[in-house]
């Protein structure tokens, strides 16, 4: 199957046309050099001079994985957010980063992380705290210009818990099975 589906990868890249749908933008690179960008429509695409990338436009949400910080105070918060987006300018933003959605959830990341570093949280109310935190990394993000409008920042889960870590050595190596029981 897997031949298959390269087979059908190279036919297509032969095509003399592309299709970009009313939701997405391309960008045709020719030569390597010169740059276009399309809307909505069929183009002719001459195979092996042209390059179309294709995204789309529309909003999008990417979640965050969940992190364990340490406020200024020493409390230790677990936060999951996530991020809605849209490319508005795909020429931008395939010429300044690679990978769009992993630089905004570092960059999030980030300012999460600084937040919590610099405010305390023992002695604020958990909502405040919350609605401070969420309105940094906002503000943040508007900072930050690579063809993408950041619409929000919405914290999803959220624990102030005492975590406990497992450190591990090698002295915990037994020499035989009688020291385990």
């Amino acid at each position: 199957m897997n031949f298959l589906e390269q087979l059908v990868d190279y036919l297509s890249y032969l095509s003399p046309f592309v299709i970009i749908n009313g939701w997405e933008k391309a960008l045709r690179v020719r030569l390597g050099k010169q740059q276009k960008v399309f809307g909505a429509g069929i183009y002719l695409r001459i195979p092996f001079i042209d390059e179309f990338y294709v995204q789309p436009v529309r909003l999008r949400v990417v979640g965050m994985p969940l992190q364990s910080l340490t406020s200024k105070d020493g409390k230790d918060l677990s936060i999951k957010g996530a991020l809605t987006y849209q490319v508005v300018d795909i020429q931008k933003m395939y010429n300044e980063i690679h990978s769009p959605e992993t630089t905004i959830i570092n960059i999030a990341a980030d300012l999460m992380s600084e937040y919590c570093i610099n405010n305390n949280f023992e002695n604020v109310d958990r909502l405040e705290f919350l609605h401070k935190l969420k309105s940094c990394i906002n503000e943040g993000l508007q900072e930050f210009d690579y063809g993408i409008q950041f619409d929000e920042f919405r914290i999803t889960a959220f624990s102030a818990v005492r975590t406990y870590r497992l450190i591990q050595d090698q002295h915990w190596e037994h020499e035989s099975d009688e020291d385990i029981l």
